[in-house]
């Protein structure tokens, strides 16, 4: 199928692969050279370097799972396929919706090339069909089905990662605490460092 398709559906069968919790924010780079980072900034930074590891860790023992399983790689493919077909089903954009959205985006990246009514209505093209793959992709992940087969895929590369590491189950762990501090800690940082 299409590029944007894949690369949506690889981000399905990443969060899979080490959990369907939301990836962390990144952590802001600190702005000034003379500014010496908060206590906060270098807390999540840590937190940031340790979620990448784990992830990192994770990811290669779901290689090895693979190359050991090949009923796993079978069971990933058909859940790609059928994360594409719901996707077209919800009327996400085909090729040539999508040829079109980078020609929207490459356009909108020199807006000063541009008259303001034709800014603002390649701005308000889209915009639209930027909401319009968001809305396809979120009724998907709301999808029923979607959420059965999404299920039974982590469940199965759970088992067969825990059967090649055993701490499998307590590096998702640790890794969701480190993503709850680190969201808790960009948020904390948002709001000025009040509670």
């Amino acid at each position: 199928m299409t590029t944007a398709v894949l690369t949506s559906a690889a981000l399905v069968v990443g969060a899979i692969t080490v959990h369907s919790q939301q990836a962390p924010q990144q952590v802001p780079q600190q702005g000034g050279a003379a500014a010496a980072p908060s206590q906060e900034m270098i807390e999540a930074q840590q937190l940031q370097i340790r979620v990448q590891e784990i992830e990192t860790q994770l990811q290669a023992i779901a290689a090895e799972a693979e190359r050991a399983n090949p009923e796993l790689v079978e069971e990933r493919t058909a859940f790609v396929e059928l994360f594409e077909s719901k996707l077209e089903a919800r009327g996400y954009p085909d090729q040539e919706g999508q040829q079109r959205l980078q020609e929207l985006q490459l356009r909108l990246q020199t807006p000063q090339q541009l008259e303001d009514e034709e800014r603002q209505r390649i701005t308000a093209e889209y915009e639209q069909a930027v909401t319009q793959m968001r809305q396809a992709e979120t009724a998907v992940r709301e999808d029923p089905e979607f959420q059965r087969k999404q299920s039974e895929l982590l469940e199965s590369r759970i088992e067969a990662m825990t059967e090649i590491n055993p701490e499998v189950p307590a590096m998702e762990r640790e890794r969701e605490e480190a993503i709850s501090r680190l969201n808790a800690l960009m948020h904390s940082m948002q709001q000025g460092g009040q509670p």
